[in-house]
């Protein structure tokens, strides 16, 4: 499955680089819209970032991917809802994709091919999460090797936008 691999990561490549973004650092301040990726083991992360980013001018949009083969609800990225090669399939997503979000958060610790494309192919103006195996794949990539915990990596996303436009 090795050649699998390589010609999905290949053809990832080939469509990143059509991918048309402006990357921004974003003033904490002034984000209007933020996209999540997160594995469902990763649910009290993915609380503890919506309910920090909960506020009535912010439009929060995300995506989760399960094993389960019952979805509890439409923004669930299942095995079924995943071609041959690994990509999503169903119409939301694309809408996910085309969104401007000013942050995109991924907190998936795990290597997992379909959150990877919806990061690589997001138009999304600033992008963090931990680059793992991935070298390359955010804008801010957060190294958390020595903790890999999904909570940690959101707590330490959340310090660093803290960090952005700090006066001293």
């Amino acid at each position: 499955m090795k050649w699998l691999d390589s010609y999905r990561k290949s053809l990832l490549n080939r469509q990143a680089a059509k991918v048309t973004r402006t990357v921004r650092l974003c003033n904490p301040d002034q984000i209007t819209k933020v996209g999540i990726l997160w594995m469902e083991k990763d649910e009290k992360a993915y609380k503890f970032l919506y309910d920090y980013f909960k506020a009535p001018h912010l439009l929060v949009r995300y995506l989760c991917f399960t094993y389960d083969k019952e979805v509890k609800d439409s923004n669930m990225i299942t095995p079924k809802d995943i071609n041959w090669l690994g990509y999503p399939k169903v119409d939301q997503f694309q809408k996910f994709l085309q969104t401007e979000f000013d942050l995109l958060l991924n907190i998936s610790v795990t290597p997992n091919f379909p959150l990877q494309v919806m990061t690589t192919l997001s138009r999304a103006k600033l992008k963090m999460g931990w680059d793992n195996e991935n070298q390359g794949l955010f804008d801010i990539s957060i190294d958390i090797s020595n903790n890999p915990d999904a909570m940690f990596l959101a707590e330490q996303q959340i310090f660093y936008l803290k960090q952005f436009n700090k006066k001293t």
